[in-house]
């Protein structure tokens, strides 16, 4: 019934639409839920000017007040002030009604302020000053990279060493010291890897740090 009596008031100004007629008389009556129904109607009506529509949304809000749904009476306020940021309500109200519109008008400025303020883009760079341009930190976590392989080659070495003696204990049983050796094996392979990981690590750092002080030195000169 709603979607019928909005498309018959299609073209009917607001002055005509029997809906917000309706509707401002049920709440001047004090009928609050009623008053309700009908603006919700004349709200569907399409085509209706901007101010128009942000009229009837408040006198919807103001139906809302008197019902004591304020949750939606800040929401058909916000509508009739984002249509018409500057709408005063028609008729006297209670100074409570009226705070909660001022306080919707403000909370609706701050969204029309956020929308209009200018995108910012990302912070320029800041040029590394003179003093930070040695590479330490990359001598560092080399150095670093290259003890923790040489640390972890000499527990392989270790793991190595006590299989190969379980290898050559002559009361070892045929299948335990074949799967000893298999692992002494590999484990010197892993040693053999990691001592060679290490040694190319801190070879690494120590000539980036080299190349950064010759560096330096022919900067100077």
């Amino acid at each position: 019934m709603i979607t019928i009596a909005a498309l018959l008031a299609l073209a009917l100004p607001l002055g005509e639409d029997p809906a917000f007629a309706e509707g401002r008389r049920l709440y001047e009556e004090s009928e609050y839920e009623q008053a309700i129904f009908r603006l919700q109607e004349a709200a569907l009506v399409a085509d209706r000017e901007p101010t128009d529509r942000a009229t009837v949304f408040l006198w919807l809000g103001l139906a809302y007040a008197g019902f004591g749904d304020v949750a939606a009476a800040r929401r058909a306020f916000g509508d009739a002030l984002r249509l018409e940021p500057t709408l005063a309500p028609p008729v006297e109200i209670s100074p409570k009604v009226a705070d909660e519109i001022e306080a919707v008008r403000s909370e609706v400025a701050a969204e029309r302020a956020v929308l209009r303020a200018p995108a910012t883009g990302p912070p320029t760079p800041t040029p590394d000053a003179p003093g930070d341009e040695h590479p330490w930190g990359l001598v560092a976590g080399l150095a670093g990279m290259g003890a923790v392989s040489v640390v972890a080659g000499g527990v392989a070495v270790g793991f190595a060493m006590q299989n190969h003696g379980i290898v050559n204990d002559l009361e070892t049983f045929q299948d335990d010291a074949a799967r000893a050796q298999d692992e002494r094996d590999a484990q010197v392979i892993v040693a053999v890897v990691l001592f060679g990981a290490g040694t190319a690590l801190l070879g690494g750092g120590g000539a980036v740090l080299v190349a950064d002080l010759l560096a330096g030195d022919v900067a100077g000169d």
